[in-house]
C-alpha cells in the first residue's frame, strides 16, 4: 500500500488560514501593480514613479519586500530602533 501526501503548501494554508492585509498594504500592492503596468508600457522607472507621485526608491523598496516576504512584506513596520542605549551612570 502506498501513502500519498499533499503538497506542503496545502498543509500550511489549512492550518494558518488566508492572509488578511490592512487597507494600507492593499493600497501599496495596487501602487506596485500600476508601477509594473507603466513599466510594461515602455516608461522608464523614473517616469513611472513621477506619474504615480511616489519616489522611485520607495517603489523599489516595496518590490523587494514583496519579493522576499510575500504580501505581508508591504505591511507597515515599526520604525522604533531595535536597540536603545541605556544610561551608563548610576542613579545614586
Amino acid at each position: 500500500m502506498r501513502v500519498v501526501g499533499l503538497p506542503r503548501a496545502f498543509y500550511y494554508l489549512s492550518s494558518h488560514g488566508p492572509i488578511v492585509l490592512s487597507p494600507k498594504a492593499q493600497e501599496r500592492l495596487r501602487w506596485l501593480r500600476c508601477f509594473e503596468a507603466l513599466r510594461a508600457q515602455g516608461l522608464s522607472s523614473t517616469q513611472a514613479s513621477q506619474t504615480l507621485f511616489i519616489s522611485r526608491s520607495t517603489l523599489y523598496r516595496w518590490q523587494k519586500r514583496l519579493k522576499e516576504e510575500g504580501p505581508r512584506g508591504v505591511e507597515e513596520k515599526s520604525r522604533r530602533p531595535k536597540n536603545l542605549r541605556r544610561p551608563t551612570w548610576s542613579v545614586c
